[in-house]
């Protein structure tokens, strides 16, 4: 089960059953069959850099979604995962609302986004990965933002380029456990 911050645990269980369902019927990923047969209908729920430089790592990435979701542990989502999971939901609600543009919709319909809404909330604990680029490129002019807003980078590396990730990781290096340089 994927641990959802600030979420009570009986509605965190009814969350995962939704990321299970949809993962599996919207989506239609199924464990049995192979990955990547369907993989790259899914590319735009990846940041670009990791999907070129660590593909296979994307595509794992949704499968552990869904079988962290599915079993009995307690899962914290990392980076990449939490913001797939968070790129999947909003593809979700995107589609849920074209399909009741389309048709009847029922109370159950709405009930259902305003669900999605609140794992989407849940999954993304930490909006700084949304903002990873900007936080990155402030600490490489020199700047501290990410201190400020007290975001650790190294938690968020793999969403961004390799060499950019490395750049990052050796600027926090040097600033040591204070933050600063020297």
């Amino acid at each position: 089960m994927i641990v959802l911050h600030g979420v009570a645990q009986d509605e965190c269980e009814r969350l995962n059953h939704l990321v299970v369902e949809f993962l599996e019927n919207v989506d239609g990923i199924d464990m049995d069959e192979e990955a990547d047969y369907k993989v790259e209908k899914y590319r735009h729920r990846f940041p670009d850099w990791p999907w070129v430089q660590r593909r296979a790592r994307c595509e794992r990435a949704l499968w552990e979604i869904l079988l962290a979701a599915e079993d009995q542990y307690e899962h914290t989502l990392g980076a990449l995962q939490a913001l797939v999971l968070h790129n999947s939901i909003a593809n979700w609600i995107e589609l849920l609302k074209t399909d009741m543009a389309e048709n009847q919709a029922d109370s159950g319909d709405f009930q259902t986004i305003a669900d999605l809404e609140s794992l989407a909330r849940a999954a993304l604990p930490n909006a700084h990965i949304l903002e990873v680029d900007r936080l990155a490129i402030d600490l490489l002019r020199g700047g501290d933002l990410a201190q400020r807003l007290q975001v650790d980078l190294r938690c968020l590396g793999e969403l961004l380029p390799d060499d950019i990730r490395v750049a990052v990781e050796t600027r926090l290096a040097a600033a040591g456990p204070n933050g600063r340089e020297g």
